[in-house]
Parts: structure tokens; sequence; C-alpha cells
């Protein structure tokens, strides 16, 4: 991954935080996953074909999870819910990134687990870029692992 593409979910997700709660995330220093770290509440993941093959992941914390589903639907919900939330924010930052991979960037329906890794070594191209997110003093990882 180049540093333009980085700069590209830099950009996407910090557009996203901005849309849904006029509130910036801020983003910690970029590293290369060098085990398998765990994830937070709920991972979502997203395969990726195309002009990039293998996957994007949003792994996020459950007090994220409800700031943010209180900020889109003013309401706190479920865990059920929660984990659709997760894949919705995986698919939305995913699909943004249309704009700088173009049309022939295609992307998966998000699939949700709850505090598992174990499916998601196998989606990943090496080597996985992790971006460290802090949105309200909640923190998540945005997991990229593309060729």
């Amino acid at each position: 991954m180049d540093v333009n593409e980085m700069k590209a979910f830099i950009r996407v997700i910090t557009e996203y935080f901005e849309q849904v709660s006029g509130e910036s995330a801020q983003m910690g220093v970029p590293y290369v996953r060098v085990s398998n770290e765990a994830t937070l509440s709920y991972t979502a993941i997203i395969a990726v074909s195309g002009s990039k093959r293998g996957g994007i992941f949003f792994t996020s914390g459950l007090d994220m999870l409800r700031d943010l589903a209180d900020e889109i639907l003013g309401d706190q919900v479920g865990d059920d819910e929660l984990g659709d939330l997760a894949g919705e924010v995986t698919n939305t930052i995913s699909g943004n990134l249309r704009r700088t991979f173009g049309s022939e960037y295609i992307i998966s329906v998000p699939v949700v687990m709850r505090n598992s890794m174990e499916s998601i070594r196998h989606h990943l191209t090496h080597p996985v870029i992790m971006i460290p997110i802090e949105w309200r003093s909640n923190q998540a990882l945005l997991a990229i692992g593309l060729e």
C-alpha cells in the first residue's frame, strides 16, 4: 500500500465520523500487524476483489458502537443491532474508497463476528496495516490487508 492509498483510508475514516457526529476521529500512527492482536467486541470484515484483492476489517468496542448508534439513530440499541452497525461502518468506509480505487474495486457484504479473530486471518493479504482510531475516547482499529 502506498502513501496516497493510506491517506485515502485516513480521509475516509475521518469523513465518516465527521458526517455522523460532527466530531473528528483521531488517527493513531498506522503500523504493520506483527501478530494476531485481539479484536474488540465486534469485528466486521469485507472481502475485496477487482482492482485490489484481500480484505478490510473494522473492530470496535461496545462503547463506540453505542455512541455511534445514539448519533445515527438517536437511540440506544441491543447487541444484535450493534453488530449490524459494525458491519455498516465497515461497509461505508470500504465503499467510499471507490473514489480512490475506481469502479473495478469490488467489496463483499460485511461478515460480523463477536470476539473472534479466527476467520479474519484467511481474508487479509499481508502485510496487514493497522490504523488505530479514537473517537470520544473510544478505541477502534481498521485493518487493511490488500494487494
